[in-house]
């Protein structure tokens, strides 16, 4: 380990990918309420989501879906683009603004150390 906070050859998360775990940890501990059906539904688009890149745009992009994502699960209430399973394509680009507007303000996530959430 390089000064203790790297294993070597791994990088740190960048910001964007600590805003994506803390996202996908809320998701997980909310999603237990959801009916079976939309439970997979969950269970794929995270698994859309959680594909590796290193594309800072696409990051920021799979991070919108994501914040949308928790605010549906957190509401109990799956609609677009979550009520069908996730596209086998790319998938397509999000308005931030329209997003934004559109989640909650009530949903913070969790501000505990990133190692606490990997774990």
């Amino acid at each position: 380990m390089k000064g203790g906070s790297t294993i070597q050859g791994v990088e740190p998360p960048s910001k964007v990918d600590e805003e994506f775990i803390r996202i996908m940890y809320e998701i997980e501990q909310s999603y237990n309420d959801l009916n079976k059906h939309e439970k997979i539904r969950v269970e794929q688009w995270t698994k859309k989501l959680c594909q590796i890149t290193t594309n800072v745009t696409w990051k920021q992009n799979r991070n919108l879906y994501a914040r949308l994502l928790l605010d549906q699960v957190i509401k109990k209430r799956l609609e677009e683009p979550f009520s069908k399973m996730p596209p086998e394509s790319s998938l397509p680009t999000l308005n931030k603004t329209q997003v934004m507007n559109r989640i909650s303000k009530n949903v913070n996530l969790r501000n505990d150390p990133i190692e606490n959430l990997i774990r």
